[in-house]
């Protein structure tokens, strides 16, 4: 475990060292006014902070949480959208845990999209409209799969819960998470 937690802090000071190269790089082409040069090196900066940001959104799932386990985070980054998920194990049971969200425009489409979904689900017999941590949330357990928990943070952030195997209380688990702290860290 400690190997593991120095790997992770050595992992993101090597991250914030080629962040400040790179805007140091920046800054020089914008001094030449090399500006598609300087706006190129951005983009090359805006991928290291979203490694770094994916990075501490999994600290916000934690390895162990309710007698489950976490499995190791994956997280994917895609035309703005970010999941970071984790599976857990514990009694025979398996939950997958989500944080969806994106940046800017998209943060603002899903928190539209989750207020629309909220309230289609309010209207669903099969969707029970929830509160976790004073968030408003829903519960689906028929017409899906699995059974299914989404809470909607401030901002459109949404953190999902997935019970994938055997009959886990999503709502006990949901309530173990650090929920006030994930949208803190997310409104900055």
């Amino acid at each position: 475990m400690r190997f593991v937690l120095f790997y992770l802090i050595l992992a993101s000071s090597a991250f914030a060292e080629d962040i400040n190269k790179i805007f140091t790089k920046v800054n020089e082409y914008v001094a030449e006014k090399q500006y598609s040069k300087a706006l190129k090196e951005l983009s090359w900066a805006e991928k290291e902070l979203q490694k770094l940001h994916s990075t501490r959104l999994a600290d916000f799932l934690p390895e162990t949480v309710a007698g489950y386990t976490g499995e190791k985070p994956e997280s994917n980054n895609a035309l703005g959208f970010m999941s970071i998920e984790r599976t857990y194990k514990g009694e025979g049971k398996t939950v997958k845990a989500s944080i969806l969200g994106g940046s800017g425009a998209v943060t603002s489409g899903l928190a539209s999209l989750g207020a629309m979904a909220a309230a289609f689900g309010a209207m669903d017999p099969s969707v029970e409209t929830i509160r976790i941590d004073g968030r408003t949330a829903t519960l689906r357990k028929q017409g899906v799969t699995y059974p299914e928990l989404t809470v909607t943070l401030d901002g459109g952030t949404m953190v999902k819960f997935e019970g994938v195997k055997g009959d886990a209380d999503l709502k006990a688990f949901a309530e173990s998470f650090n929920l006030s702290e994930l949208e803190k860290y997310l409104k900055g």
